[in-house]
């Protein structure tokens, strides 16, 4: 079991965009809730937050986002976008403690800011919570190990909008990855995140 005292726990998207959003909300997300809140709760000054900001319009996104957004043009700021930006309710009083990094890129990695934050603080460790198993949370977790870090995925407090691709990636992904990347439960956090 990996030392998670020194560890920093981000919290990837947990958004209205992926709760209520027509387009990309996340069945699942609300069994996640909870444990995402024990997390942030249990370590207040170890909690990150990140809000995935779309693209104001299509027109605006670069090289293949633009055509990302072609498919989901309802989830730009100016489709409607803006309205979900925000974290979800009791997320955003505990974030209101901690720092936000707002990001156009799948990985929390895009923010510049986050890993200057990270780095400075001397954190090697991180545990990643929220949406999308095998989308941001995924991208995040690569640009984690390449960066150096040590990551733990949360395996009760990560979702997503496909049930098989979230499976997937905690069972047959992860586990390719066993000395960079770790996955572990409720349980195993509370036992190890002192």
């Amino acid at each position: 079991m990996p030392q998670l005292s020194r560890a920093m726990h981000i919290v990837i998207d947990m958004q209205r965009l992926f709760a209520e959003h027509p387009d990309w909300a996340v069945k699942d997300i609300g069994r996640i809730r909870k444990d995402v809140t024990w997390l942030a709760e249990h370590k207040p000054g170890r909690t990150l937050w990140t809000r995935f900001i779309p693209a104001q319009n299509v027109e605006a996104a670069q090289g293949s986002w633009r055509k990302y957004y072609e498919q989901w043009p309802s989830a730009t700021l100016d489709g409607g976008g803006a309205a979900y930006v925000d974290l979800l309710p009791e997320h955003r009083t505990l974030a209101g403690k901690a720092q936000i990094f707002d990001k156009s890129t799948f990985s929390a990695f895009g923010n510049e800011k986050l890993v200057a934050t990270l780095q400075s603080a001397g954190i090697e460790t991180l545990i990643l919570s929220g949406v999308e198993t095998d989308v941001c949370v995924w991208a995040t977790a690569l640009d984690a190990v390449d960066a150096g870090f040590f990551v733990v995925l949360a395996r009760d407090a990560l979702t997503s909008f496909s049930p098989e691709a979230h499976q997937a990636m905690l069972e047959v992904i992860a586990p390719r990855f066993a000395p960079q990347v770790a996955v572990m439960n409720h349980a195993e956090l509370e036992a190890a995140w002192k």
